[in-house]
């Protein structure tokens, strides 16, 4: 319990203090106070529900050109009217991206140590990475910062970020596809580690406030090997390797 709770308070201290300042507004309101809203405010989703009444949810931000609109004074009234109704919330951007900004950091030093050390690196995430052999002693151990052996791998596929699946020495398949859950067997991999692509069949829902019901649809989704941010090696018609990319002028 104690090791369950510590993690949710670190995995989750960073995305709260990501959050949005302020909280969207939503209402249910009648056509009449709906035109008020999108004459005046940033509308983000509107339904009619009845034929009086409408759902809406929009920023407490003024549309593009008000003050050209209204006239100064009465952009400084709303404005104000505006601060005094938003819902703030704790948080704190600088922080947020200060986390995850050293926490690469710190992972990218521990990575260049390993490569002057001969260790080959296969593939990281934020605080973890897979490699060829044993890793300093230093570097194991339960305090914050250091790792843990999580499993031996004796067959693996690392496609992308989020995109990989292992075989462990013990017996244990795993999958990890982001996006497409368990629809992957390993045997998948296979197809993408060959630059070809895989149609799978996803699962969404789909919200309709109008008729207050949620639409369930399959949606076909693309899974490739093509990366975007990384230059990839294909050797023997496999990808092998990827390399940063360089962008000339």
């Amino acid at each position: 319990m104690d090791r369950t709770t510590a993690k949710l308070l670190l995995n989750s201290l960073y995305g709260r203090l990501g959050m949005k300042p302020y909280q969207d507004n939503i209402e249910i309101v009648n056509s009449l106070r709906a035109e008020d809203i999108l004459s005046k405010f940033i509308v983000k989703e509107q339904y009619n529900l009845t034929n009086n009444l409408e759902f809406i949810r929009y920023e407490n931000k003024p549309i593009f050109g008000f003050e050209e609109l209204y006239g100064k004074d009465e952009y400084i009234n709303f404005m104000l009217d505006c601060d005094s109704k938003n819902i703030s919330v704790n948080q704190s951007l600088p922080s947020a991206i200060a986390i995850t900004a050293y926490a690469r950091m710190y992972m990218f030093k521990i990575i260049y140590r390993l490569i002057d050390l001969g260790i080959e690196i296969f593939y990281m995430d934020t605080d973890s990475m897979t490699v060829n052999k044993a890793i300093p002693e230093d570097l194991i151990g339960y305090n914050l910062g250091l790792f843990k052996l999580e499993h031996e791998i004796k067959h693996g596929y690392f496609i992308s970020p989020k995109l990989y699946a292992i075989k462990t020495v013990d017996g244990k398949t795993i999958v990890k596809a982001k996006g497409i859950g368990s629809k992957l067997d390993f045997n998948s991999f296979e197809t993408l580690i060959k630059n070809q692509s895989i149609i799978k069949a996803q699962e969404r829902w789909f919200k309709d406030p109008q008729n207050a019901i949620i639409n369930i649809k399959n949606i076909n989704m693309n899974i490739s090997s093509i990366n975007l941010k990384r230059k990839q090696i294909m050797i023997n018609n496999k990808l092998n390797y990827t390399l940063p990319l360089k962008i000339s002028k």
